[in-house]
């Protein structure tokens, strides 16, 4: 970069993003420059030469970081974060309950239907019995978060979740 650094580059990007993931491949070893980028919360730091081995570790440390975060594409432009417990797309940001963050989370983890008994053993508290009326208004209120047509009954059985090109 004929203008600036690394370092000062990385710095910009870091005054509105602070969730970027950055690997640096560098020749400088001096203490200084290191110190200076190790604010910067990077994935990992380089030192030229690259070899194979260097690449790949920090490749791997690179994808470890982005499953910690848990997102999940529900449909073009939304986005559920299971972290946050928050539905988000390019207008508006839902927050969810505990709840229903799970609730989704347990459909799109397992990709199949939910039976009414695992719903009620994994998501409901022990003092409080799952009524149908209950899970019903439970899920028609989670519904009005989500992208139409999400989650699907299963007459009988339980829910599953209908979701094109998941990114599980």
């Amino acid at each position: 970069m004929p203008k600036e650094n690394g370092i000062e580059f990385i710095k910009k990007i870091r005054i509105d993003d602070s969730k970027t993931r950055v690997i640096i491949a560098s020749a400088h070893t001096d203490l200084e420059y290191m110190l200076d980028a190790a604010q910067l919360h990077l994935i990992k730091y380089i030192i030229k030469p690259i070899t194979e081995e260097k690449l790949m570790e920090a490749l791997f440390t690179f994808i470890k970081s982005h499953t910690k975060n848990k997102l999940y594409t529900l449909d073009t432009n939304v986005i559920f974060d299971f972290n946050k417990s928050i539905i988000k797309d390019h207008k508006e940001e839902l927050q969810l309950t505990k709840k229903e963050n799970h609730f989704l989370k347990l459909l799109l983890s397992k990709n199949r239907i939910i039976t009414y008994e695992e719903i009620e053993n994994k998501i409901w508290d022990d003092e409080f019995v799952m009524t149908q009326n209950a899970l019903r208004l439970f899920v028609k209120n989670l519904r009005k978060k989500l992208p139409s047509k999400i989650i699907k009954n299963v007459q009988g059985i339980g829910y599953k979740v209908i979701v094109e090109g998941v990114k599980l």
